[in-house]
């Protein structure tokens, strides 16, 4: 079957069938349709239309005019005495949850996939996303008496990534750190990953 205007129009914005059910009944593939319908200039809809597809709005962020509109619906709304206590119970009890104070603290370590120990530190200028910082870093900092710059690094000599003793650790420039590297005890040059 040939692919003219008038048949997408009808199948596509009419009816209103999916992309692949309009490409079954033409005998053509999607990637076809979407071409034709680019050509005649027929705009996509959003993949919403497509039953077990999530909401167009999904994920997306609210504009401030929405959140308000939102916000006037739902003011007048009272929660009933029960819950309203429930709700603010569970809402105090989460206060004072940070560190040591929450029951699922595990001593503020972390370890990476790669084999680096990482330390709990919020307030570390360094400190990642989730508050952490490697403790290899920490360590050199400490004995340096200074905070590391992005372009220091901390090499662990024996390549034991989590011996974090000062003794372990070197401190690098990226350029150099990885490579090959002569040790300075033994003068054997060697692969650093």
């Amino acid at each position: 079957m040939k692919i003219t205007k008038n048949a997408l129009l009808k199948l596509y914005i009419e009816d209103k069938k999916p992309m692949h059910e309009v490409a079954k009944l033409i005998g053509k593939s999607t990637a076809s349709v979407s071409h034709y319908l680019k050509k005649f200039g027929i705009t996509a809809r959003p993949d919403c239309f497509h039953k077990n597809n999530p909401a167009w709005n999904k994920g997306k962020h609210l504009s401030q005019t929405t959140k308000d509109k939102l916000r006037q619906f739902h003011l007048g709304k009272k929660l009933s005495n029960e819950h309203r206590l429930k709700v603010i119970k569970t809402l105090s009890s989460y206060e004072d949850q940070f560190g040591v104070n929450n029951p699922a603290w595990k001593g503020g370590k972390t370890f990476t996939s790669q084999g680096y120990v990482w330390v709990k530190n919020r307030t570390h200028p360094n400190a990642n996303n989730g508050g952490y910082v490697s403790e290899h870093r920490l360590v050199m900092e400490k004995h340096l008496n200074r905070y590391l710059t992005k372009d220091e690094c901390v090499h662990h000599r024996n390549g034991i990534k989590n011996d974090n003793r000062i003794e372990n650790l070197e401190l690098m420039f990226e350029k150099v750190h990885y490579g090959k590297i002569c040790c300075p005890y033994c003068n054997k040059e060697f692969l650093i990953r």
